[in-house]
C-alpha cells in the first residue's frame, strides 16, 4: 500500500511531481494537469501522522456564562491501517486538551496493544455488538453514538460534537468554528429542540428528502439524544430491495441510514414529516444548519480519493446527487428563498 491517497486515470500517485508528468499545460507559469475528462486536475496532500500538531490563534475553553461544556464524541471501529483512528484521537486530544472526548468503538477491533497511551482527557468504551448490523451498520452507528452520549451528558456536557473515527477535521479551530455559529443562528422554532443540528455539505444530498448526513453532527447534548435514541433498525443489508432505489422518491420509501435516523428525529420533536422538497428544504431552513465540509477540511478516506465524490462537471445527471452547500443553506435562511423555485419532479427522475 502506498502512503499517497490520490488515484489519477486509475494509477496511485506517490508524489505531486508525477500529476504534472502525466499530462500537463504550462502557459505562463499557470499549470494545467489535464484530468480524465480534459478538465483540469486540482489535489491536495495532508499528512497522516497528527499527534504532535498544535493549535494557533484561537482557544476554546469552558462558557460559564452561558452555561456551555462541548465533549468530542469518536465512533465507529478502529481503523487500524497508519493507525489512522488511534493518530486522530491524540490530534484531537492534543490541540483540545480542556475538552472531555470519548471514542466509543467495538470489543472486535481492540487489542490490548491497539490503543497504547492514552491522554488523561481520553475516555473509551468498549461496546458489544449489537445482534443486528442494520442497512449500512445504521444498528451499530446507533449503539456506539449512544452510549458516547450518555457518557458525555454524565461528564456535565451541554453540547456534543460526534465524528466518524474513519474521518478526520484537519482544522485547527473547528470547535471555534462551530460554537460561532451556533451562536450566530439561534433556533427560532419553538419545542423539544434546543438548537440547531450543524451538519456538513459532505452527503447531504439536496434532493433526498430528510437527507442530511450524519457523519459529523454538532449541537446539544439532549438534541443528539434525541437523534439516536432511536430503535433499531429490525432489517438487514439482504432485506433492502435495492434495485426499487431508481429515484429520491423510491429511495426515500426505503427508510435507510440517514433518512431513517433524521426521520425519527422529525418525530421526536413532534415536527410534520416532510413529504415534498419544498417542506424538506423548510426543515433544514428552521432546524438545521449546513456547512461546507472544506470548512473543516474534512478528510474520508473511504469509497474515494476525491475532495468532492459527488461533484461532476461533465455529466448532467450528477445534479440529482448535488450536495447542499452553506450557500445553499444562507439562500433558505434568507428572504431570498421565497424567490426559489423548488423543482418537486426532480424526485422522479432516474438516477
Amino acid at each position: 500500500m502506498t502512503r499517497s491517497a490520490l488515484i489519477v486515470n486509475g494509477n496511485p500517485v506517490k508524489n505531486t511531481e508525477s500529476i504534472t508528468q502525466m499530462r500537463s499545460i504550462n502557459i505562463n507559469d499557470l499549470h494545467f494537469p489535464v484530468g480524465p475528462n480534459g478538465g483540469v486536475l486540482t489535489f491536495h496532500e495532508r499528512p497522516l501522522i497528527m499527534s504532535s500538531a498544535k493549535r494557533y490563534d484561537l482557544v476554546m475553553m469552558e462558557d460559564n456564562e452561558n452555561h456551555f461544556k462541548l465533549g468530542l464524541l469518536l465512533q465507529g471501529p478502529l481503523i487500524k491501517e497508519y493507525n489512522f483512528t488511534i493518530q486522530s484521537v491524540l490530534y484531537y486530544a492534543n490541540i483540545y486538551s480542556e475538552l472531555p472526548l470519548v471514542l466509543s468503538t467495538w470489543a472486535t477491533t481492540v487489542s490490548s496493544n491497539s490503543l497504547g497511551a492514552i491522554p488523561a482527557n481520553v475516555q473509551i468504551i468498549v461496546n458489544a455488538e449489537p445482534l443486528k448490523s442494520g442497512p449500512q451498520n445504521i444498528n451499530r452507528q446507533i449503539a456506539s453514538t449512544l452510549t458516547g452520549i450518555r457518557r458525555l451528558i454524565d461528564m456535565g456536557c451541554t453540547h456534543i460534537l460526534k465524528l466518524r473515527s474513519d474521518q478526520r477535521l484537519y482544522s485547527k479551530h473547528f470547535v471555534e468554528f462551530l460554537r460561532a455559529l451556533d451562536k450566530q443562528f439561534p433556533i427560532f422554532v419553538k419545542g423539544k429542540q434546543k438548537s440547531r443540528l450543524i451538519v456538513p455539505s459532505l452527503d447531504s444530498f439536496k434532493y433526498r428528502l430528510c437527507g442530511l448526513s450524519d457523519h459529523m453532527i454538532f449541537g446539544s447534548a439532549s438534541d443528539l439524544l434525541l437523534l439516536f435514541e432511536c430503535p433499531f433498525d429490525g432489517r438487514e443489508q439482504q432485506d433492502i430491495e435495492w434495485e426499487k432505489a431508481t429515484n429520491w422518491r423510491a429511495y426515500d420509501k426505503l427508510n435507510l441510514c440517514e433518512v431513517y435516523l433524521f426521520r425519527h428525529f422529525v418525530d421526536a420533536v413532534s415536527a410534520v414529516q416532510p413529504k415534498t422538497l419544498k417542506q424538506s428544504w423548510e426543515l433544514v431552513k428552521d432546524r438545521f444548519l449546513i456547512i461546507d465540509h472544506s470548512c473543516l477540511d474534512i478528510l474520508w478516506p473511504k469509497y474515494s480519493t476525491s475532495e468532492y465524490r459527488w461533484r461532476n462537471y461533465f455529466a448532467e445527471k450528477s445534479r440529482l446527487h448535488s450536495e447542499f452547500s452553506f450557500s445553499d443553506w444562507l439562500i433558505l435562511f434568507s428572504t431570498l428563498s421565497e424567490k426559489w423555485v423548488v423543482e418537486e419532479k426532480i424526485l422522479d427522475e432516474p438516477f
